[in-house]
């Protein structure tokens, strides 16, 4: 299994930042390394660990681990045997 850490030292700890993702300590890279992490062309990578460690303001430090789940959408497979 491959962990994948990302660690910024200024993203809030907190969701009170608004629309714009550039002052609340760059969440848009935290956002694009969720999509970079998981997803590849068309499938969904099944051997990731994501660390996202989030140290700035105004709370303590936040550590999300986040992991795929088994299907995306687990009604596809129902579709395709009709």
């Amino acid at each position: 299994m491959r962990h994948i850490v990302y660690f910024s030292q200024k993203a809030r700890t907190t969701g009170n930042f608004g629309d714009d993702l550039m002052k609340a300590g760059r969440m848009d890279i935290a956002c694009q390394i969720v999509i970079i992490a998981f997803f590849i062309s068309n499938h969904m990578r099944n051997n990731v660990k994501l660390h996202l460690i989030f140290n700035g303001p105004p709370d303590a430090q936040k550590h999300l681990e986040l992991f795929p789940g088994i299907k995306l959408h687990p009604d596809d497979d129902e579709n395709e045997r009709d």
